[in-house]
């Protein structure tokens, strides 16, 4: 399934519903809120609704990073994001399902970003500047990491 047909309600309705506040991870720091959140905020800085990030990748090796990002290799288990450290934020909410809504809505704001703004690159602090397509390749990778993390696949 290519990104675009990944980041639909439906699709990931069928994802979703295999997740509980009770499931436990089978790596990682994050409960089952935390991680929606999480999925959440990255939707949010790809539309620019955070401050611009600083790009930590050193410019001659970004395109390489970016092969990575349509290649079939999974991403690092445990690797902390570099922009929330070893400990991830406490949660927002102790809810799921506030959580899978606040998740569903930050996918259609950064659909209805990039209707508007078709042509626009946004910061991802690994990858670079990105536009709609990388981002959602980026988007689909980092979903299936979280939800194999969660055991939802």
């Amino acid at each position: 399934m290519n990104a675009s047909e990944f980041l639909t309600a439906a699709s990931l309705d069928n994802y979703l519903s295999r997740l509980h506040e009770t499931t436990v991870p089978e790596w990682g720091k994050m409960n089952a809120v935390q991680m929606l959140e999480h999925l959440g905020l990255a939707m949010a800085f790809s539309c620019n609704k955070h401050e611009t990030l600083a790009i930590l990748t050193p410019p001659e090796k970004i395109e390489r990073y970016k092969q990575f990002l349509y290649s079939e290799m999974e991403m690092q288990r445990s690797l902390p994001s570099p922009l929330q450290g070893d400990v991830p934020p406490p949660p927002h909410s102790d809810n799921l399902v506030i959580a899978r809504q606040y998740l569903l809505d930050e996918i259609s704001d950064f659909d209805a970003y990039f209707q508007q703004h078709p042509t626009q690159k946004t910061v991802h602090h690994i990858f670079g500047m990105l536009d709609y397509e990388e981002w959602k390749a980026f988007h689909r990778k980092h979903f299936l990491h979280h939800f194999r993390q969660f055991g939802m696949l």
